[in-house]
């Protein structure tokens, strides 16, 4: 514990930040040789001119509830968190499973935050058996999903303490490119269908400045849409994903048992753990969606260029699988034009094989799965707005003190004389009641702010797809 570092307090605009450094300092020992040791050192800089007298602050975090969860305080009003950009939404992998059962019903339109609830308390009355989720999903081989989802980052583990092992799909705000990305993106998509004709493969190794890649990041919505996508395949589309994936596992570890690694410079060169999550995203719907060979080659360095240093590469692969849809749609209905042009001149038809794929409604899925997304954030916002409705009711305990009424039950003492001594400090827990509704107002707010931001996006997302 550094004792300046504890004394400063909390502002949103911080003027002094602490970092760790390190710093090798050589020392003279009587054997006349200099010995060299690291030496590390809690330092505290002013980011900005500090008057005078004037309180320094620091940051504690950059989330709401961090600082809720481990300092016990909140910022007074939402435009306090303004820049705070590290909460995120959770949506339950329960809520998720509901979802897509019911999307494959078709009965998506009678879902709501009520129900979405009673399906969540039936599993977790099953969380004991063998299959957890089997009150609410039929899914087949949802284990074997679920895992892929886990090793492709779209699902991942709660970050709450006592939450170990507890699935959620995290929704946070967006990098602050993707609102001026979003804005050029049809522009631009015009632009290059006339000056590109095609998309290939040496335009994807071109390094790509921050703002590209901010421009992919949008928060985690495109990972909740490849969930979906993945729970809602067919078993014909899973079995090919799933092979595709254990053919992936099998070459790493050949590659491993023969103590050799990926040639230098090679596409896949990054294939260790710390790119696995990017490889299996872009196996995952390659497979689902039936690509190509050179199409799933083209996914593959979409995902390795656009999740390179950490990066999301889910949007750019969901952009380029409407991409390919566009593209072959297109080829489809050219080669229809033409085979009626020759059906009229009575000329000989040549013979003209259209990939399989066209047979498999690669728009209708994306539709799909970024409606069932719409409908996660749509009922996870409508529990926010029933959770406030009951925040006065947060404590009832403390309504309890402050009642004049004299009970029995343990809250209160039945005895005048005692209701009288402790008066004192069941004002004081009246203020604390205030201070706990007014923090979780300050929390859910939050979670709104992020969630109407994701439902726009999303909806622009589904018009951008719907129109391509």
């Amino acid at each position: 514990m550094v004792p300046f570092n504890t004394t400063l307090n909390w502002d949103k605009a911080p003027n002094v930040e602490f970092d760790l450094e390190e710093e090798e300092e050589e020392e003279d020992y009587p054997d006349n040789n200099n010995h060299s040791e690291t030496c590390q050192r809690i330092v505290g800089r002013a980011t900005c001119n500090i008057k005078k007298g004037q309180e320094l602050v620091q940051s504690y975090g950059a989330s709401v509830a961090d600082l809720v969860y481990r300092y016990g305080f909140a910022p007074s009003s939402l435009e306090d968190c303004d820049g705070m950009d590290g909460d995120v939404v959770s949506i339950d992998l329960a809520d998720i499973l509901t979802i897509a059962q019911e999307t494959k019903k078709g009965k998506t339109h009678r879902l709501n935050s009520e129900t979405l609830n009673l399906k969540t308390r039936q599993q977790e009355r099953r969380e004991e058996t063998d299959n957890p989720f089997a009150s609410i999903t039929n899914i087949p081989h949802l284990s074997s999903r679920l895992d892929a989802l886990k090793l492709s980052g779209a699902l991942d583990e709660s970050p709450w303490d006592g939450l170990n092992g507890h699935l959620t799909a995290e929704i946070a705000r967006p990098a602050q490119a993707i609102q001026p990305f979003l804005e050029s993106l049809r522009a631009s998509s015009e632009s290059e269908s006339k000056n590109i004709p095609k998309r290939g493969g040496e335009n994807r190794t071109s390094p790509m400045n921050t703002v590209d890649k901010l421009a992919c990041d949008d928060g985690g919505l495109s990972k909740l849409v490849g969930t979906f996508v993945v729970l809602l395949a067919d078993d014909v589309a899973w079995e090919r994903a799933s092979n595709a994936l254990q053919n992936f596992n099998n070459d790493i570890e050949e590659s491993r048992s023969s103590g050799g690694s990926e040639a230098e410079g090679d596409e896949c060169s990054d294939s260790d753990d710390s790119r696995k999550d990017d490889i299996t995203a872009s196996l995952l719907l390659s497979a689902i969606f039936h690509l190509s060979p050179q199409q799933t080659d083209v996914l593959l360095q979409v995902a390795l260029d656009k999740g390179a240093g950490g990066n999301d590469p889910w949007r750019a692969l969901l952009e380029e699988i409407c991409t390919i849809s566009t593209s072959e749609h297109k080829l489809k209905k050219r080669k229809i034009s033409n085979d009626k042009d020759t059906h009229n001149t009575n000329a000989p038809c040549a013979s003209s094989t259209l990939p399989t794929s066209f047979s498999r409604p690669r728009r209708v899925q994306l539709r799909v799965a970024f409606e069932a997304a719409m409908t996660a954030l749509l009922i996870r916002r409508a529990k926010i707005i029933e959770g406030e409705s009951s925040c006065p009711n947060v404590n009832p305990d403390l309504e309890a003190y402050n009642s004049p009424t004299e009970r029995s039950n343990g809250i209160i003492s039945s005895t005048k004389g005692e209701h009288e001594k402790n008066k004192g400090s069941h004002q004081l827990n009246a203020g604390a009641k205030v201070q706990a509704s007014k923090t979780i107002n300050i929390l859910r707010g939050v979670e709104k702010s992020i969630l109407d931001q994701a439902i726009k996006i999303l909806s622009s997302m589904m018009v951008e797809e719907g129109s391509s």
